[in-house]
């Protein structure tokens, strides 16, 4: 039986105790900020926390993923850090858009991250 109180955006479904939780039970107890720079820290908050969740299921699904929101908002932050919870043999980098980006220039960006064997080969 779904709880009645708040929404369905409040709750996961448990499936050790076989039940709807909140999702505060996943937010550590004794969080705090590690040597990390300031730009990397990642506050765990229920948005936080839901938001990681639903992305780490959704790369297990195989099912492509667009996170949208304002800057500052924690959303490359989220996605390395999922990135490094995946398997060593995946690498990854970081692409930043926007108004004067042009296709050249994003295939420039992935080119730089490989090595050239020949001239099509990388």
């Amino acid at each position: 039986m779904f709880p009645h109180s708040l929404t369905v955006y409040e709750y996961y479904i448990n499936t050790e105790k076989k039940d709807w939780s909140s999702w505060e039970e996943k937010i550590p107890n004794n969080w705090k900020p590690n040597t990390k720079e300031f730009h990397e820290i990642m506050v765990p908050t229920i948005d936080t926390v839901r938001n990681r969740f639903l992305v780490q299921n959704l790369l297990l699904m195989k099912d492509p993923i667009l996170l949208v929101g304002n800057s500052g908002v924690g959303k490359t932050v989220l996605v390395d850090g999922v990135l490094l919870t995946l398997d060593a043999n995946k690498i990854s980098f970081t692409i930043n858009f926007s108004a004067g980006t042009s296709s050249s220039g994003v295939q420039e960006i992935i080119e730089s991250q490989y090595d050239r064997r020949a001239k099509n080969r990388f």
